[in-house]
């Protein structure tokens, strides 16, 4: 063997062990030989070897002779039985003669553990980068010199087999195979030892093999006839066969005869000669042979770094300056691109490090280069499409000045007639097409498609594998799931990369088992292959993130796992994590940034704003990770979903239309997306042109689906998430869509899935900000035949106005409903109200009637969903005493039920039938013994209450403080119904202990301060209070103060005094919400609703203050209503809901609409918002 070859053989264990991402690793076996480099302690000189170990086992089965004549041959058989493969036959005897005990001892007699400490040659050899370590070593001496050197270097040390499970991940390991000293035996040393080891260690024999397999397996310290070395490479052989890798087997080997070199090397073994590299001056020629080989590995170690590699590093791109020698300068970054193309190009994802090592560097060079197009040539464009894949590897954008120059470059090789490639000019082609699609720049993508169909004939089938996915992606935007599969369908013979791509778009596509098939040739494939470390973790991880978006959770397929690359930085999913954690991380600190401009104590303070010029590391983040969603084809897990919305929130201005984007978004299938990217503000904040395609094309794809289930994933998008997002899109289109919507809805297969409808019901409640009497005149064979019963779709119309041609239809199949049970009864109920309410029809009358109410007038009829108003609305026998049944509910529930029902429900039909409201419903007056024993049962519920302190709901389903509130504004009425009932002494003694005890549990009883004012007369007072408390923002205060104000308004009525103030303070307090805090303006206008009602709508002299009032309110709520802010847009939406209930009043008393609430009709008409025009339809 030459010097030559032995130094290319180190040669390739240094660039192995220096960059195991790139070159695959290398692993070591370290053998009995490798300790003779351990200092012993005292007179000791070298731990034995195999041979000396076998020698002391000899000379205690058999003893010297004492007979001369014997001598000769005892120590020939000596020689023979302490060589090779014998020493394990004489172990067996050995162990035979004496027993294991006996052998174990005369193990740890002899290697002495104790009497050696690991040489530096140990520590310099686990400094290296080692894949694995594996020993056959009895002794301690490689875990104690990992001691040493720790924490420079750690190793996660392995004795059992049974520790293997997990230890593959993070830091490599030191794996004793054959028993360490003193604890863990038996010691593998005998012939049936190692006859035996392939079965009862197999996960060891695994681990090497695997080893083996993936990484380079060095083994020092082994003889050539050593048995532990013969057996394991033995072992290592059978089971892989011709397939098996070639071993390095590394000392000095100058005795060993050519025979002997011949049959290793015919058995894969590569004899790494130490001998070579002495010069024969050395005194200790093992150890100086040893240093010298870890001296060159140590070197090369130290690899050249980046920046001392890449030609013109540092130099000062400046587009404009001109380089000396341009075409020496495109040769030279055109064979370093090559080489890193050669080193990474075929990788999955790039690390961070090289993204960001390969960024700063390529983006100066492909900038510089564009600025040459004097001498566009084939070098020219050959380093272009190498600076391209380098640039789409680092995940950089495309930006527009870049694009148009490529344009321009394009253009002149056609013009000029350039010879070039077709592979290069369609890596432009590529980078161009992923530009326009994700800018939405349609006209510019169809322009490249008409140059790229041209040179498709040229192009390799990698090239057009890579145009179709493009193509099929870009087809995906428009969830045109055909176009899609013709795409894939063209790919021929292709890539790695491109058939998991394919496999990741039928996932997308809902087609689980092509997938699956694609993803199986696949890993087959990649088992074929024998490629270096990163390209194993980077396909291996890829295809284990697709094969993991099956969703197989129940019948895993460990194949897939790429567990094994965990610590390896090219694999995929690690690069996905790390990338995720830095944007996750940026976005925080932004938000950080943000709260601390937000909250700077000192007043006028400014900390000035950085004009940035180009992107930030914010934007250039979220692009990466865009793009590298992109590429991936794979769809979005949680932790991406998640982060998704902000990613693209960062990069929406980078282009005028942002239709992919918001494609991008949807087609992530999630509904937390969904709710964030698609908020009221975000989509009146985009282009309505461009949302009305997004709603079209998503539409139609709806319309093509037959779906397999309403949360399964198909062509896209499960259809629960499809509706979703139609839902919110459709309420700034025009009535057309939300009628074609809700037919949609109707025949949806609903089965037995409770979710489904609750799903459902809540698009329609959605959906019912915009109906009107013309989509509800569209759909009432929907409404009324067509849709589930369980989705009670006439409840959602009941107050509007609809024109009914001819209701007999309607009202037979309402009829039938009523007649049966739970929610078909409950549908037909509410089709009833809807049908008595616009058009009754006293034929029904008594039919239904007779049905609802099934000869038992002494109770309510039964119903789930209604309260028990609704009764005394709809038909109903004339003997029916409503006075009574409403005073039976309210007493009972109040008395005996009120803590295990909602006290609401009690307290609001008492409201409705007293004389305090001007509801039409049957009035009712309780006797004062009722009025004690209710007052008395909600006292004790809230002394109770107050001793158990432990968050118990007693009052069913609302919460603590609704609770106390409902109690509050309950004593409030019963206060002012009975303050002049001369025998009501007991009940306002029982009021005043309820008021105490409720202010203590965090009530402030500003209805029944109110009131008591109002009752002695003192009004301005008691307007002062209400007014307060509505200025407050206090939820429970606002709440009490509307109806201490109607309270206020009984008191002066009652009192027959003028009610003047009372209208003037809720003309104030109405005027003044247009400068309210926002978040509570929406529940002010709601709960005023009545108090106008009842306050304002009988004087036609204030309706140009009332009309001037709420026009200014509206415009104030319009400025950033109109872009969709939640709060000033319910702000805006329940101020033109109680202006229209105001109006509707004024007509309900024949007053005449004036010219000024009509102007504020046009106005809100005017600002075009669909949801506030559907109230005046």
């Amino acid at each position: 063997m030459s010097r030559e070859t032995t130094m290319a053989y180190i040669n390739d264990i240094a660039t192995r062990v220096n960059d195991p991402a790139i070159y695959g690793g290398a692993s070591l076996m370290v053998g009995a030989g490798f300790s003779k480099n351990a200092e012993g302690i005292g007179n000791r000189k070298t731990p034995p070897d195999w041979s000396e170990l076998a020698t002391a086992m000899y000379d205690e089965l058999y003893p010297k002779p004492s007979d001369t004549a014997e001598v000769k041959n005892w120590k020939k058989q000596r020689i023979i039985k302490t060589s090779g493969k014998n020493t394990l036959r004489l172990a067996e005897e050995y162990i035979a003669f004496f027993d294991r005990n006996k052998m174990n001892a005369l193990i740890e007699k002899n290697v002495a553990d104790e009497m050696f400490i690991p040489g530096e040659i140990h520590k310099r050899l686990l400094r290296l980068n080692w894949t694995d370590i594996f020993t056959t070593n009895y002794d301690t001496l490689l875990e104690r010199a990992r001691e040493d050197i720790f924490p420079d270097k750690d190793y996660r040390v392995i004795l059992s087999q049974d520790n293997l499970p997990g230890s593959s991940g993070g830091i490599a390991r030191i794996i004793k195979l054959h028993g360490s000293i003193p604890g863990v035996r038996p010691y593998i040393i005998s012939e049936e030892d190692f006859r035996c080891y392939p079965r009862k260690s197999a996960a060891f024999v695994n681990t090497v093999q695997q080893s083996l397999i993936e990484t380079t397996l060095c083994m020092v310290g082994f003889s050539g006839d050593d048995p532990n070395f013969l057996s394991w490479h033995g072992w290592l052989h059978d089971n892989l066969g011709e397939n098996c890798p070639q071993v390095y087997l590394i000392g000095l080997f100058s005795d060993m005869n050519e025979s002997e070199k011949d049959i290793l090397r015919n058995r894969k073994i590569a004899l790494v000669d130490l001998t070579d590299l002495l010069d024969g001056s050395e005194k200790d020629k093992y150890s100086e042979a040893y240093n010298k080989f870890i001296d060159f590995l140590e070197v090369k170690a130290k690899k050249e770094s980046f920046k001392d590699r890449a030609p013109f590093y540092g130099y000062e791109d400046i587009p404009y300056k001109k380089l000396e020698n341009e075409d020496d300068y495109i040769k030279q970054i055109l064979e370093f691109s090559e080489k890193i193309l050669e080193e990474v190009g075929e990788v999955v994802l790039l690390p961070k490090e090289e993204r960001d090592e390969y960024r700063n560097y390529f983006q100066d060079k492909f900038n510089r280069v564009l600025s040459i197009t004097e001498m566009i040539n084939n070098d020219y464009l050959h380093l272009i499409a190498n600076l391209i894949r380098i640039q789409r590897l680092c995940l950089i954008p495309l930006y527009d000045y870049q694009a148009n120059k490529l344009i321009k470059i394009c253009d002149a090789v056609k013009e000029n007639n350039i010879s070039f490639s077709a592979e290069w000019m369609m890596q432009i082609y590529l980078y161009l097409l992923e530009m326009y699609r994700v800018d939405s720049d349609e006209a510019m993508y169809q322009d490249i498609i008409l140059r790229s169909e041209q040179i498709q004939a040229d192009l390799s089938d990698v090239s057009q594998g890579l145009y179709h996915i493009e193509l099929a992606k870009h087809a995906a935007s428009f969830f045109d799931g055909e176009e899609v599969k013709k795409q894939l369908a063209n790919i021929g013979k292709s890539n790695l990369k491109i058939e998991i791509a394919k496999a990741g778009l039928f996932v997308q596509l809902g087609d689980i088992e092509l997938a699956e098939e694609l993803l199986k040739e696949c890993l087959s494939e990649l088992r074929k292959m024998k490629m270096e470390s990163a390209f194993n973790a980077s396909y291996k991880s890829y295809l284990s993130l697709c094969y993991n978006t099956l969703n197989k959770w129940w019948n895993r397929n460990d194949d897939y796992s790429d567990i094994e690359y965990k610590g390896n930085r090219f694999q995929t999913r690690r690069i996905i994590i790390e990338l995720e954690q830095d944007l996750r991380e940026e976005i925080l600190k932004e938000r950080v940034k943000d709260d601390t401009r937000e909250n700077v104590f000192d007043v006028n303070y400014s900390s000035g704003k950085t004009i940035l010029i180009g992107e930030n590391r914010l934007q250039r983040l979220s692009f990466e990770f865009i793009l590298m969603l992109d590429a991936l084809c794979l769809p979005l897990f949680s932790d991406q979903s998640f982060l998704v919305p902000s990613a693209i929130r960062n990069i929406m201005s980078t282009s005028a239309n942002t239709y992919w984007k918001s494609s991008f978004m949807v087609r992530a299938n999630n509904k937390d997306v969904i709710e964030r990217a698609f908020s009221r503000r975000s989509i009146a904040m985009s282009d309505i042109k461009m949302m009305t395609e997004l709603y079209n094309n998503i539409w139609n794809c709806v319309q093509k689906t037959v779906y397999k289930g309403f949360d399964e994933r198909n062509t896209f998008l499960s259809h629960n998430n499809a509706l979703n997002v139609l839902s919110r899109i459709v309420v700034f289109l025009d009535d057309d869509s939300i009628i074609e919507l809700m037919k949609h809805i109707a025949k949806i297969d609903i089965k037995d899935e409770e979710h489904i409808i609750g799903e459902l019901r809540g698009i329609i409640s959605r959906l019912s900000t915009r109906f009107n009497g013309k989509i509800a005149e569209a759909i009432l064979d929907v409404m009324f035949i067509e849709a589930d019963s369980r989705l009670c779709m006439a409840s959602f119309f009941s107050q509007l106005d609809i024109k009914f041609d001819d209701s007999s239809m309607y009202y037979t199949n309402a009829i039938e409903l009523i007649k049966k049970e739970r929610y078909e009864r409950d549908n037909g109920i509410a089709q009833l109200l809807c049908l008595w309410r616009n058009c009754p029809d006293d034929k029904y009358k008594f039919q239904i009637a007779d049905i609802l109410w099934n000869n038992n007038t002494d109770s309510f009829p039964d119903s789930k969903m209604f309260y028990e108003m609704i009764w005394e609305e709809l038909p109903h026998p004339d003997i029916v005493d409503f006075a009574e049944l409403y005073k039976n509910y309210i007493y009972d529930g109040l008395v005996y039920h009120v803590s295990d029902r909602a006290i609401f429900r009690y307290i609001n039909l008492f409201y409705l039938t007293s004389s305090i409201s001007d509801g039409e419903y049957t009035k009712i007056d309780f006797e004062n013994t009722q009025l004690i024993e209710i007052l008395c049962s909600i006292e004790h519920v809230v002394k109770d209450k107050k001793k158990k302190r432990h968050g118990i709901d007693f009052f069913g389903e609302e919460s603590e403080a609704q609770q106390i509130r409902y109690v509050s504004e309950f004593i409030a009425m019963v206060y002012v119904l009975k303050v002049d009932d001369a025998e009501a002494d007991d009940i306002l003694e029982i009021i005043e202990r309820i008021l105490l005890l409720i202010k203590d549990n965090g009530a402030n009883g500003i209805a029944m301060d109110a009131i008591k004012c109002a009752i002695e007369g003192n009004y301005s007072e008691a307007l002062g209070m209400i007014k307060s408390a509505f200025w407050s923002n206090d939820e429970k205060a606002i709440g009490e103060a509307s109806l201490g104000l109607q309270l206020i308004l009984f008191v002066a009525r009652k009192k027959k005094q003028g009610i003047m103030p009372i209208k003037e303070a809720t003309l104030e307090i109405m005027d003044k919400l247009q400068y309210s805090d926002i978040k509570y303006v929406k529940s002010l206008w709601n709960l005023l609703r009545q108090p106008i009602l009842k306050i304002l709508s009988d004087d036609e002299c204030l309706q140009d203050r009332i009309a001037e009032v709420y026009k200014n309110c509206i415009r104030s709520y319009s400025y950033n209503g109109l872009k969709g802010d939640k709060y000033y847009f319910e702000a805006m939406y329940n101020c033109n809901k109680t202006l229209k209930g105001y109006i509707d009043e004024l007509k309900s008393h024949r007053i005449v609409v004036g010219e000024a609430l009509n102007d504020v009709i046009k106005f809100v008409k005017s600002l075009n918002v669909p949801e506030l025009s559907s109230v005046w339809i």
